[in-house]
């Protein structure tokens, strides 16, 4: 009857999988279990665990089976003779298509080797040679959707045999060769993978539950029960029980053998048919394991196993529970991990460190612009010249007021806002800054200016629609100059800064739904620098107000040492060292008033326009390491028109003291950002 079964499965099956278009990872629902998983996100990400060698611990499987038979690399008999069947072998051949195959399989593009252990007379030694010869063919990780069976001596059934119905030295005393050999494939980074059993327990099979006993294995261990096409566990499965550790589930089926409910795959005589159990379950894990690897080459294989646990759909009770481990398998969290977005909230932390460099500077400028005001006397006039302010006297001369030798102190809070939006690899995101700038002038005469400016500044950043956030102090040395001759004027300034951002990450890309929590904690340190220059030239248009067209150019970098991401668990990041940089270049128009008697003192008031071209790292491109591997994301691309609007008042209440008040706004095509200074000046 199941011969006769195969063959109308093979007939359905091979017309039903030839319709499936992997170009769009469509999958056909008789697959249900690769949809349950997520694989499709792999294949349209070309990830089918190319070139990955994947050895099968099972009966014999057809090697030349059109499934997977242009990729068997070779095949072993544990015993020692040629490799071949022992009887009606299928489970080897419905296990490698299901981990393989081409129209069947996780991983379509993996390498297979056989290893059967199906022979007449099983030793200790003979599992010992299928582990050995798996370690000798160099294979990444091997497939064991077996177990032991024996007859429950109260029951009279013969069921799994599971960690609760041995010693402690069951291994020692019976499997002491195997056990050897696991530990050298342990050495050698291979991966386990085992099913728990098809007997109904609460515990698993002891094979996959060797860890308990041999702590040494559990790094490249996993242990898989399954789960029909509810998601619920099957009716037949063992349990992860103590494995939970190292345990996850997988899609196995539940239902009659040849029906949609079990699971589709490859059969001797190059046929397909639908069988159940947490053997079925094993080779979707396994064939992650293998686009893991494709994805994460450089990755070790606990490294790899950890992966394929910690991005498991987190099923049954909260966090790791002891029916389903981590929970269901789930690919799709695996390539998300590798996801653009994965680096976008670093590369949104390097566009406020650039945000908060030119909050900075904005001020700086504005000290350049802002004049000299003594409080006028009822008898007097007030008027500008260039930088210098003049007093007149009742003849109309005008009278300069001569530099000091002492020089001006300011001080001045600083509050900047800053926004940008989200792109295809990176959420939008805020900064708030809030500072204080203290600086001195050394030089204030009619034709020059010069001074030093400290600052602090603290920068919080906020990720908008997720958890990720940073915060940064930075500490600035400023410096400003500006000379001017017959309404000519040529102006500088340039900066220095130190910071330490720290970096919060709790949308983690990978991380969705599972079992734990992680959050990503990592610390960057480095230095920014903003250098900018202005030209141009006074028109004074009448008594009342002077015009001031100029050109414009400036130049902002930063680089960053290199940091380490903790508390993620597998999805921490490596930050490598980093380098950014902007040029612009434009022009604008400022219009200032004369000085304005007013109740308490002088007031001037000023206005400014401008645009500016940007170019350089609009989208702050920005890589980090995962598992060896590098991702990279962007903020959104800037925009490189720059529309900047400035307004400034000045206020001066006596000969030695004035107040100023300053505004700018940038506006971006993806960002804008807003600083606003209040300080006060003292002149000794």
């Amino acid at each position: 009857m199941k011969n006769i079964l195969a063959t109308a499965g093979a007939l359905t099956l091979a017309t039903m999988a030839a319709s499936i278009d992997h170009a769009h990872a469509q999958i056909d629902e008789r697959l249900w279990g690769m949809s349950m998983i997520g694989v499709g996100k792999a294949w349209e990400n070309g990830l089918r665990g190319r070139g990955v060698h994947i050895g099968v611990m099972d009966e014999w499987a057809q090697p030349d089976h059109p499934e997977f038979g242009d990729r068997w690399v070779g095949g072993f008999n544990v015993d020692g003779t040629p490799y071949g069947p022992y009887g009606n072998d299928f489970h080897g051949t419905h296990v490698t298509g299901t981990i393989a195959g081409h129209k069947v399989g996780v991983a379509s593009e993996s390498m297979i080797s056989g290893i059967n252990w199906a022979v007449p007379v099983r030793t200790d030694s003979s599992y010992a040679a299928g582990f050995r010869w798996a370690t000798a063919q160099n294979v990444r990780v091997v497939n064991n959707s077996w177990g032991m069976k024996f007859t429950d001596p109260v029951t009279g059934e013969k069921r799994t045999l599971t960690v609760a119905d041995v010693a402690p030295d069951f291994f020692e005393q019976n499997f002491q060769d195997t056990l050897t050999a696991l530990r050298e494939s342990t050495r050698a980074d291979i991966i386990q993978v085992f099913a728990t059993g098809n007997s109904k327990q609460p515990q698993p099979d002891v094979f996959s539950a060797l860890p308990y006993f041999h702590p040494e294995l559990q790094s490249n261990w996993i242990a898989v029960t399954s789960v029909g096409p509810t998601g619920n566990i099957a009716s037949y499965a063992e349990r992860c029980g103590v494995a939970a550790a190292w345990c996850l589930a997988g899609p196995g089926g539940d239902g009659d053998d040849g029906s949609n409910d079990a699971i589709w795959s490859s059969w001797p005589g190059s046929g397909y048919y639908s069988i159940n159990g947490t053997s079925m379950a094993t080779p979707h894990v396994t064939g992650a394991v293998a686009i893991a690897a494709q994805l994460f080459p450089q990755a070790t294989g606990s490294e790899l196993t950890q992966l394929v646990l910690q991005t498991a759909t987190d099923v049954g009770d909260p966090g790791i529970d002891p029916v389903y481990g981590w929970g269901l398998l789930n690919i799709g969290n695996i390539v998300d991990t590798a996801a653009p977005a994965t680096a976008g909230t670093f590369a949104n932390a390097a566009w406020s460190r650039f945000a908060t460099l030119g909050h900075v500077s904005t001020l700086l400028r504005q000290r350049l612009t802002a004049p000299h005001l003594p409080k006028p006397s009822l008898d007097t006039d007030f008027a500008l010249l260039s930088y210098a302010s003049t007093l007149r006297d009742q003849a109309g001369s005008v009278i300069t007021v001569p530099n000091t030798a002492t020089p001006d102190i300011w001080i001045a809070p600083l509050f900047g806002t800053a926004s940008i939006n989200e792109s295809s690899s990176s959420f939008g995101a805020t900064s708030h800054l809030g500072g204080l700038v203290i600086g001195a002038d050394f030089v204030r005469n009619h034709q020059a200016r010069f001074g030093l400016a400290l600052g602090y500044t603290n920068t919080r950043l906020e990720t908008r629609h997720a958890d990720d956030s940073g915060s940064s102090d930075a500490f600035h040395l400023g410096a400003y100059a500006g000379w001017t001759d017959r309404g000519w004027f040529l102006e500088g300034t340039g900066q220095a800064a130190i910071f330490n951002q720290s970096i919060e990450r709790r949308a983690i890309g990978g991380a969705v739904g599972v079992s734990f929590a992680p959050v990503g904690r990592s610390n960057l340190s480095g230095t920014g620098f903003e250098l900018s220059a202005q030209a141009g030239r006074r028109l004074d248009l009448s008594h009342d107000f002077t015009i001031a067209p100029y050109l414009s150019v400036a130049t902002r970098w930063q680089n960053t040492g290199a940091g380490y991401e903790t508390g993620a668990g597998i999805f921490d990041l490596s930050l490598p060292a980093a380098s950014y940089g902007q040029v612009e270049a434009g022009a604008g128009l400022r219009i200032e008033s004369s000085a304005l008697q007013v109740e308490y003192g002088s007031l001037r008031l000023a206005g400014d326009i401008s645009y500016a071209r940007l170019s350089g790292d609009l989208s702050n491109a920005t890589s980090v390491t995962l598992l060896g591997g590098s991702i990279e994301g962007q903020s959104a691309a800037l925009g490189r028109d720059i529309l900047r609007l400035g307004a400034e008042l000045n206020l001066a209440t006596s000969e030695n003291r004035d107040w100023f008040a300053h505004y700018q706004g940038n506006f971006q095509r993806n960002a804008n950002s807003h600083a606003l200074s209040v300080g006060m000046r003292i002149s000794f």
